[in-house]
């Protein structure tokens, strides 16, 4: 069974259609994250996975504390960086606002 890692924090996307690719496009700013689908339901997919990728990846780097703390985070359970990545779910509240058009 996973251990889910509730980050306390906020994840706000911003999504727009990109009428070039034919894909929605999403920009969240305090992740330095940018995910892409071709459907609303695959860009949420796109963006899960990516929230997931980032927080394993800080953690295996041994920078997860050090991000939370920058922005004002934390987490709920402590997670080591010699726990099984695998064994993981990391969660955190995340808004997504639709734009017409994407940022300039």
């Amino acid at each position: 069974m996973a251990t889910v890692v509730h980050i306390r924090g906020e994840a706000p996307w911003l999504v727009w259609y990109d009428q070039a690719s034919h894909h929605f496009v999403g920009r969240c700013d305090p992740l330095s994250l940018t995910a892409s689908g071709p459907s609303q339901p695959e860009l949420l997919a796109e963006v899960a996975e990516s929230i997931q990728l980032l927080f394993a990846d800080l953690l295996e780097a041994g920078d997860l504390a050090a991000f939370l703390h920058d922005r004002g985070w934390s987490q709920n359970v402590p997670v080591g960086a010699d726990v099984d990545l695998s064994d993981l779910q990391f969660t955190i509240p995340t808004r997504i606002d639709f734009a017409e058009h994407g940022p300039h």
